[in-house]
Formats: structure tokens, sequence, C-alpha cells
């Protein structure tokens, strides 16, 4: 779990620590476009898939090799949480990451 404070800089540096730590098998988030933008390219490189409900822009739609690992998905909590204990189980993943901003825009 990390907290990326919407930052564009220590935000993706908490996808990279927990990469090299955790050796995660998907990152659920960030939201925050400026950590979801760097966060997905390193994640195609690390061949790791990143689901988020942020990602909006139309750019972040591109399946180019920058975003092909990224899915942005929408639903209710309950909804997610059942298409997410899916995906565990088809992939046999274990190791999870959440990344995720712990302040709210003002």
């Amino acid at each position: 779990v990390g907290d990326t404070d919407c930052n564009s800089t220590t935000g993706p540096l908490q996808a990279v620590d927990m990469f090299y730590k955790n050796r995660p098998d998907v990152f659920l988030g960030p939201v925050c476009p400026y950590v979801l933008s760097p966060v997905s390219r390193f994640s195609s490189i690390w061949s790791i898939p990143v689901f988020t409900t942020g990602g909006m822009n139309a750019a972040f739609r591109k399946k180019s090799s920058e975003y092909s690992l990224l899915t942005c998905v929408g639903g209710n909590y309950q909804q997610f949480g059942t298409f997410f204990q899916h995906l565990l189980h088809l992939y046999s993943w274990h190791h999870v990451m959440f990344i995720y901003n712990a302040h709210s825009a003002e």
C-alpha cells in the first residue's frame, strides 16, 4: 500500500519501491492522472497490469505500448470487488499492491 499524495514525482516512486520490494502481480490504482500516467508506462515495461477507477482522459484509452496494461473500470464497490475477485482467481495473483492518494481534492 502506498500513498501517492497525487504528486507526479513521489507518486511514481511508490510504485517503483513496491515493484522492487514486493514484486506485485497487479496494481490497483493509482487514480490521480499525474501518477497514473508514469505508473502505467512503468507497468508496461514490468508486465504488471494496472486497474484504476481513474484514467478517464482519452489519452489513457489508447492501447499503445505506453498504456497496454492499463484497465479503467467503473461501477460500484461491490461490482468492482466481485470483478477483481474473479481476476485474482483466474490469473492466480497473490501479490496485489494498492496505490492511492489519501487526500481528497480541495
